[in-house]
């Protein structure tokens, strides 16, 4: 297997990218995007496989054959701090790069004759269950029984879930195969059938189960485990467990190397470990408790202390409502689960059957969304805890084991010893003094989000990103704020944002806002003298600060903002003009922020505090637009170094010839995210090293 991986992995390659003429062919069920178009998986004349978007009405059909053009991206790197290599998933999912397609026309129609039958059946489960319930509720008990592929579900309650840790549950995971598996196996227990044939049933069942739901590594595992057991019982051998889920990571390691490094598999393992040596341990210890509430405990406590290592090293946080959520909700959908999957079938079959049933599922999906905002009213967020690192996590795995499972009192004094060494050690790293002020221009596209962070650990944000929204339905399309900023604050094990300033409430750099400050705490707001607060989805009780009169504001020792607002600002409607305008002072070395400042609002400014604006380091006005950037100002700034926060390939032509050429005859170093990715900065007080995220 070794061998054959090796050879896979040395013939595969990514494509080049560019532009994509020739046939496509659609392998997978494609999928409704947000936006309205259409994503699956489709393979070329030359049996390369990639990943298509296609904007258009109709849904392509499984086995669809198109005459197309189009443009292939290979993927890039990771853009910003805490992103996703894109390559390295192209090349776990064995895909040549993305297809966007620009024009189709269908030449033929070649369905693979299973998954043609399997794509309608689900389809016929997936718009009877739609056509009955209203589409929010269709959507969840979907999404609980088949998973959530091709549908979309709803964002709010989806924040719900994942607050509270419990997002395992809105899609489909190992769980529910593992439930609706041994419902099916006590079915066929009354036929008594022989052994051989009860397995090949159940083989066909799982097959056809994880062929519904698309598999997954949950999924996956989930069903090797009980097809070992099956096995096992067929062959009457006995084993224990640990056996059986060492086979499984065997045999899923033997099948897909990469799998041991998926996130989604070591938590699935880490999870079914905990029902199986965890749970009973916990029992054991739990002996004055009374025994219906000693399991439904230990349920729900061991997989939150099996997994929340592993979570905090990814996700710097833990939601600690997350146990008392599961222990409150896995009763309910181990009742749910198997009634919605009967009812589900008997809809597509036989509707009138299971009316009753059915609204049965809705009563019981309205009380699951009850019970669980009221948990998400509590306004418990997730606890952000320090970054640690792999070596951490496995001595938290270690010490963890020492206390709990050790079988002598002396092992388990060592065990805790270790767990509160762990704690002390990486507070002593949380607090103890950088040796460098960190400054980072986000790549979100089209818009703005700087990160500031001081040797001291504290954090702050200028501007968000952008977020966009369908006016139709109200949907968020992308949120910059939630895909870059909020990753890049966990990449530098940010626990809260001691103040954000937004320059002014365009879209462009407010629109990420919202989802920042729902996921951490924010100290202090800044913005301008006439903020909108509510374009930007934010709560008209926080802690604002109108920036109205020139001031001094220290973020660290050795650091502080200074704010130069002037009369004209207060005297127009343009909101770009009214941007807050301020420098960042680091020992030596100054940082100038003009928001969307135009050429009327940068006369001003000029003119108001003249050489007070000089700055090493000058964030391009307004994106490298026409309007900003100035000789007048840049006669007074006179940076050696800009960057420029801008959207690759934007419909605005940004930034313009006339703004770069005027750079260049400056002799300015030009940093643009739309090609270099994030810019990050990181300087003493006396010298400044830059480091880009993409190198052409």
């Amino acid at each position: 297997m070794s061998g054959f991986h090796g050879i896979r992995d040395a013939t595969f390659c990514l494509d080049t990218g560019g532009d994509f003429s020739g046939q496509i062919q659609v392998m997978t069920v494609p999928e409704k995007t947000i936006t309205g178009g259409w994503r699956f998986i489709g393979q070329s004349a030359e049996s390369s496989r990639y990943s298509v978007s296609l904007r258009k009405r109709e849904s392509p059909q499984l086995g669809d054959v198109f005459a197309s053009t189009g443009l292939v991206d290979p993927g890039s790197p990771p853009r910003n701090p805490g992103s996703s290599d894109m390559r390295d998933y192209l090349k776990r999912a064995r895909l040549s790069g993305f297809l966007r397609l620009k024009s189709v026309e269908k030449v033929g129609q070649e369905a693979p004759l299973w998954t043609g039958f399997v794509a309608g059946l689900r389809h016929r489960l997936v718009s009877a269950t739609q056509a009955t319930l209203p589409e929010n509720y269709a959507n969840l008990l979907i999404g609980l029984i088949l998973g959530d592929k091709g549908i979309t579900l709803d964002a709010t309650w989806e924040s719900w879930y994942r607050n509270l840790g419990l997002i395992h549950i809105l899609v489909v995971s190992g769980s529910q195969v593992s439930l609706l598996s041994g419902i099916c196996f006590l079915m066929l227990r009354p036929l008594r059938l022989s052994g051989l044939y009860q397995y090949g049933i159940m083989t066909s069942i799982n097959i056809l189960f994880y062929s519904l739901t698309g598999g997954g590594e949950s999924i996956f595992r989930a069903i090797l485990m009980t097809q070992i057991l099956l096995y096992l019982k067929l062959i009457r051998q006995n084993s224990n467990a640990l056996d059986i889920l060492c086979t499984t990571a065997l045999v899923m390691v033997l099948w897909d190397p990469a799998l041991a490094f998926n996130l989604g598999s070591q938590l699935s393992f880490l999870a079914t470990a905990s029902l199986i040596f965890g749970v009973p341990a916990m029992t054991q210890k739990m002996q004055r408790i009374p025994p219906f509430l000693r399991e439904m405990l230990a349920l729900s406590v061991a997989p939150f202390i099996f997994t929340a290592p592993l979570i905090w090293h990814h996700f710097q946080g833990v939601s600690i409502l997350s146990p008392l959520a599961n222990m409150l909700v896995l009763p309910l959908i181990e009742i749910l689960v198997p009634i919605g999957f009967f009812c589900m079938a008997g809809n597509a079959l036989v509707p009138w059957l299971v009316t009753w049933p059915m609204q049965g599922c809705l009563g019981l999906m309205q009380g699951l969304n009850a019970l669980v905002s009221g948990l998400v009213s509590l306004g418990v967020k997730p606890v952000l805890l320090p970054k640690i690192d792999l070596l951490h996590t496995g001595l938290l795995y270690l010490g963890g084991y020492m206390a709990g499972w050790g079988s002598q009192p002396q092992i388990r004094r060592y065990g805790v010893c270790l767990l509160l060494g762990i704690c002390v050690s990486v507070t002593v790293m949380t607090w103890w003094p950088r040796a460098y002020y960190t400054v980072t221009y986000l790549d979100v596209g089209q818009g703005d989000a700087t990160l500031i962070q001081t040797p001291h650990g504290r954090t702050y944000l200028i501007d968000a990103g952008n977020r966009v929204v369908d006016f139709r339905t109200g949907k968020v399309l992308w949120d910059m704020g939630e895909r870059v900023v909020l990753p890049a604050l966990r990449y530098y094990g940010a626990r809260r944002l001691e103040g954000v300033l937004l320059t002014h409430f365009d879209m462009d750099h407010v629109g990420g806002a919202q989802s920042v400050m729902e996921s951490m705490s924010v100290t202090t707001l800044l913005t301008h003298h006439a903020p909108d607060l509510a374009k930007a989805g934010l709560s008209e009780t926080l802690p604002l600060w109108r920036i109205e009169q020139p001031v001094k504001w220290v973020l660290d020792k050795g650091a502080y903002l200074l704010f130069f607002p002037f009369a004209f600002q207060k005297n127009t409607a343009n909101e770009n003009e009214r941007s807050v305008v301020c420098q960042l002072v680091i020992g030596d070395h100054r940082f100038l922020f003009t928001g969307d400042l135009e050429a009327e609002g940068e006369a001003y400014l000029a003119a108001t505090y003249g050489d007070a604006l000089r700055s090493e380091i000058f964030k391009a006005g307004h994106h490298g637009s026409k309007t900003s950037s100035t000789a007048a100002l840049l006669r007074y700034v006179q940076p050696d170094i800009t960057v420029i926060s801008v959207g690759e390939k934007n419909r605005y032509g940004h930034p313009h010839k006339d703004v770069v050429d005027r750079f260049k005859s400056e002799g300015i170093r030009i940093y643009r995210t739309d090609r270099e990715g994030a810019v990050e900065l990181k300087t003493n007080g006396k010298t400044v090293w830059v480091k880009t995220y993409v190198t052409e």
